[in-house]
């Protein structure tokens, strides 16, 4: 596991959405306040067809997540439940 950022002015941050519902809907509000906090952030998005557990880990997906996943700072999580 990565070390928690400090500050997120300047870094690329990753928002990992799960396929429940309201995970959008929650990434979509955590991008907006991130934005008004830390302006010089960037933002990329991942959504996940998996409902639980760690995105498509086994399966064809595995290497677009790392691709992904090494082009983020930090990974910010929505669970829509």
């Amino acid at each position: 596991m990565a070390p928690r950022q400090t500050d997120l002015s300047g870094k690329k941050i990753g928002l990992l959405s799960n396929a429940k519902r309201a995970a959008r809907p929650i990434s979509t509000v955590v991008e907006r306040k991130l934005k008004e906090k830390f302006p010089t952030a960037e933002f990329s998005q991942y959504f996940t067809l998996n409902a639980v557990g760690p995105p498509e880990i086994e399966t064809e997906n595995k290497a677009k997540f790392e691709e992904w996943l090494e082009g983020v700072d930090t990974v910010v999580a929505a669970v829509g439940d």
